[in-house]
């Protein structure tokens, strides 16, 4: 770690990132999203006034691209945490037709393919499911690299 990076756990779950540099934040918070201990690292600037027992988290920006369709296409999005995943979306070619993007999101993980919310896996679900073929969200959502 060295002098640059201070690591402070603040609550159960909780941890301050220290930097020395601002460029070093900035690198950090555009280049994510990030995972430790494949469990996702959900990241939020300080900001004046901000309390351990009030931060929150709502959302999570990740980088997703879309299919074979149209490979150079690759955005940055802000997934909330709080609904589920979105597996692709329709996009409007410039004569008007309207075609159904899927797409592939980079570096996923905490994915829980059995209710599409980001934060936990299948295992640890509390949401009932009927047929484990039948799940809407899969490996598939995950760029291969």
């Amino acid at each position: 770690m060295g002098p640059n990076l201070k690591i402070i756990e603040v609550s159960d779950g909780l941890f301050q990132f220290k930097f020395a540099l601002e460029s070093q934040v900035s690198w950090v918070m555009n280049n994510g999203p990030w995972s430790f201990d494949n469990r996702i690292l959900v990241l939020r600037r300080w900001e004046r006034g901000m309390m351990a027992r009030s931060v929150n988290f709502i959302g999570l920006p990740i980088w997703a691209l879309t299919t074979d369709q149209a490979r150079f296409l690759r955005v940055r999005v802000v997934l909330p945490l709080d609904k589920l995943i979105r597996r692709g979306g329709s996009v409007v070619n410039p004569k008007g037709d309207k075609v159904w993007i899927a797409f592939k999101c980079e570096r996923l993980r905490g994915l829980c393919f059995q209710c599409g919310k980001i934060g936990h896996e299948a295992k640890e679900c509390t949401i009932p499911v009927t047929a484990k073929e039948d799940l809407p969200f899969g490996e598939w959502l995950k760029a291969g690299f």
